[in-house]
């Protein structure tokens, strides 16, 4: 079983649809068509495809999750880390909360700045 390509490092998130769940396509599967197409797999349409392929109205719709980077798996935090930055609003939290994502980030490396000074 797969999963949307995320590039913050969440791991797997659980219970999603399965019309939210990665998959390869290649000419044959090309032509198929989907209700909803994401463009970026990144914070805002991971989220999205996430929220979409969990709400209860649209649990028989296709959603298609487009990324181009390359697949990243995280099933371990890795010993160096980026100091890079990514401001979460409490709405924000609440929506990741929804479809489980929230608890994830939390177990990650996710700790509150208090200021920031940039050069």
């Amino acid at each position: 079983m797969s999963f949307p390509v995320c590039r913050l490092g969440l791991p797997p998130l659980l219970g999603l649809h399965r019309s939210v769940r990665h998959r390869s396509l290649n000419s044959s599967s090309a032509s198929a068509l989907y209700d909803v197409v994401i463009s970026g797999g990144g914070m805002v349409g991971t989220a999205m495809a996430c929220a979409l392929g969990s709400h209860p109205h649209l649990h028989n719709k296709k959603i298609l999750l487009l990324e181009a980077g390359h697949r990243k798996v995280y099933d371990h935090l890795p010993e160096q880390f980026s100091n890079r930055v990514s401001s979460i609003t409490p709405g924000s939290a609440t929506l990741l909360a929804s479809f489980g994502a929230w608890d994830h980030i939390c177990a990650m490396r996710m700790k509150p700045y208090k200021r920031m000074q940039v050069r």
